[in-house]
């Protein structure tokens, strides 16, 4: 059988783990599916009560991750990034508008003062092109140096990435 028929889902609940990515439970009374924030999926065909089959599904989906109901979590926690405005996003978190043309803008925070985070976006469609990491050489012994992250795609990514670069201060 597979993934759960939509006719057959009585619970679905998100949850997040400690990344903030977040992870689905699906669960009816033949069965249950846990559907992962990589787009991956596990589950189980079982005839139970609802209660018991998404019981079950969150002991398996708890022996993987340690994580936290959306229910339970801030709201602003759990919006769809779709829903939250980059630009808004950016300058909130000490990002300077560093170059535009049109849409296409370049977003600047110093992060010491020979290290400094650019991120790249389309406003008109509310997308992170490109994020990348800069070293400038404070003295001629040292080399200059320019990081692409080509991995940075979502505000949660940005926000991971942030965070630990505020740790390395």
């Amino acid at each position: 059988m597979g993934m759960m028929p939509s006719s057959e889902i009585e619970i679905y609940k998100t949850f997040k783990d400690d990344l903030g990515l977040k992870i689905i439970i699906e669960a009816g009374k033949n069965g249950w599916t846990i559907m992962y924030a990589d787009s991956s999926s596990e589950y189980k065909d079982v005839e139970d009560t609802t209660e018991n089959n998404f019981q079950a599904a969150l002991t398996v989906l708890k022996s993987h991750f340690n994580v936290t109901e959306c229910d339970e979590t801030p709201m602003e926690e759990c919006i769809d990034e779709s829903m939250v405005n980059l630009e808004d996003f950016l300058t909130e978190n000490g990002f300077q508008l560093f170059t535009y043309y049109q849409t296409n803008k370049r977003y600047k925070k110093e992060i010491t003062d020979c290290q400094n985070l650019y991120v790249r976006v389309y406003s008109d469609v509310n997308k992170i092109v490109e994020v990348v990491y800069e070293h400038v050489a404070m003295t001629e012994f040292e080399n200059e140096g320019i990081i692409p992250f080509e991995t940075i795609e979502t505000i949660e990514q940005l926000k991971h990435l942030i965070k630990a670069l505020k740790q390395k201060k």
